[in-house]
């Protein structure tokens, strides 16, 4: 797998996680909220699918449809300054 693949794969795995434990947290099920399906690559308002499957709760429709770009910008970010933070 190349480092650039990789490093999206880790920014998926993060994202993934985050879900798991807002969803974990959560007492409802997100309804005025927004998910980014990993698996459709389409916009949900509200929690509709298996959280494995999504990313978020993103606060608008613009923000959850953004979530892949946000998340490229950044490894490419990283990968530019050396993978330092």
């Amino acid at each position: 797998m190349s480092e650039k693949k990789s490093h999206l794969s880790e920014a998926i795995e993060s994202a993934v996680e985050k879900t798991l434990h807002a969803a974990t947290d959560a007492t409802s099920p997100h309804a005025d909220e927004y998910w980014y399906n990993l698996a459709t690559g389409e916009v949900e308002r509200g929690q509709q699918s298996a959280v494995t499957s999504l990313w978020g709760p993103f606060k608008t429709y613009e923000e959850a449809a953004h979530a892949m770009d946000r998340a490229r910008e950044r490894n490419e970010a990283w990968d530019k300054d050396g993978g330092l933070l």
